[in-house]
C-alpha cells in the first residue's frame, strides 16, 4: 500500500507548536528531520512494543488487561495483531514516521480508515493497482484466519473477558451513537484508528506530523475525520482543528477531557 511521503523538520512542524507535549516553552527544539512511510509488516513487532509501552498503565489498559504486568508477552501480542490486521484493510492507510536519515528504524506509526461509500473513498480505493488490491484483500482475509487461530492456541492472559466484553459493548455504542444512522452524514469520512509514537520520541511534533497528512487529504476531498481520544490526545486534536462531539458512554477511571472528537474541513457543505 503506497503513501505520499512527506519530510519536514522538528522546528516547522506547524506554526502552533508546542502540542501533546511537543516541547515544553521553555525547552530549545531538537533539529531532526521526519518522514512518513508506508507501514511495513516488518515493522509491526516494534509498532506493538511502541504502543504496548504507550498504552500499559492507562486506565482503559488497566481495566481491560489487569494481568499486563503477568504476562507482557500476551499484552503486546494484541497490539501485534491489530496493527497487522489494519495494515491490509483496503480502507486503510497506515504510515510509520522515521528519521530522513534513518528510514528503516520507526519511530511511531498512524493507520487511519477511510469509511462511507462515496466517490472519495471510491477514488481512495482505486488509488491502488487491481493487483495491490487483490493481494491486500487476500492477506487481509489470511492475517484475520491466522489471528482467529493464533487466539485459540494462545488466549490473551492479560486479559479480563467480562472487563474487554463491557469495554466493546460502550464502543459499540459510541460508534452507534455518534456515527450511527442517525448521522449519516458523518458516515462518509476519514477515521483515525490509531495514533502512538516511541515514548523516547515523543514531544518532537511526530503525531502532528502523521495526522496532518491525513488532514490534507481530508480537507482535500471536503470530508469530515472523526477519532476517539485520550486527554493527552484531545489537546494535540484540538491544535488540529477538532472538536467534541461528546464523551465515552462508559468512563473509565478519573481522566476528564476525553471523547469522540470530529474535524469539518474548510468548505464542508455536509
Amino acid at each position: 500500500m503506497s503513501s505520499n511521503v512527506a519530510a519536514v523538520t522538528g522546528t516547522s512542524i506547524g506554526s502552533s507548536a508546542p502540542v501533546l507535549g511537543d516541547l515544553r516553552p521553555e525547552t530549545r527544539p531538537l533539529q531532526h528531520e521526519f518522514v512518513l512511510r508506508p507501514l511495513r509488516l516488518k515493522d509491526v513487532p516494534t509498532l506493538a512494543q511502541y504502543s504496548a509501552e504507550v498504552y500499559r498503565d492507562g486506565p482503559v489498559a488497566q481495566f481491560v488487561t489487569p494481568y499486563a504486568s503477568q504476562y507482557p508477552t500476551d499484552f503486546v501480542r494484541t497490539f501485534h495483531q491489530s496493527i497487522r490486521q489494519r495494515l491490509y484493510n483496503p480502507r486503510g492507510l497506515s504510515l510509520v514516521a522515521c528519521q530522513a536519515s534513518r528510514p528503516s528504524v520507526p519511530l511511531g506509526y498512524a493507520q487511519f480508515a477511510r469509511l462511507g461509500d462515496g466517490q472519495g473513498a471510491k477514488a481512495y480505493r482505486k488509488e491502488h493497482g487491481l493487483w495491490a488490491r487483490f493481494w491486500a484483500f487476500v492477506l487481509s482475509w489470511f492475517f484475520w484466519l491466522f489471528t482467529i487461530a493464533e487466539k485459540k492456541l494462545q488466549p490473551d492472559r492479560s486479559c479480563d473477558p467480562e472487563a474487554m466484553k463491557k469495554f466493546e459493548g460502550s464502543a459499540a455504542e459510541d460508534t452507534k451513537l455518534y456515527w450511527g444512522d442517525s448521522h449519516p452524514e458523518r458516515k462518509n469520512r476519514w477515521h483515525v484508528q490509531s495514533v502512538v509514537v516511541s515514548p523516547a520520541w515523543q514531544g518532537k511534533g511526530i503525531g502532528r506530523l502523521m495526522v496532518s497528512e491525513v488532514i490534507r487529504r481530508a480537507q482535500r476531498e471536503r470530508v469530515i475525520m472523526g477519532l476517539t481520544a485520550s486527554p493527552a490526545g484531545a489537546h494535540l486534536y484540538r491544535k488540529l482543528g477538532f472538536e467534541m462531539l461528546g464523551h465515552f458512554t462508559m468512563q473509565i477511571g478519573e481522566a476528564q477531557g476525553e471523547g469522540i472528537m470530529i474535524r469539518y474541513p474548510e468548505g464542508y457543505d455536509g
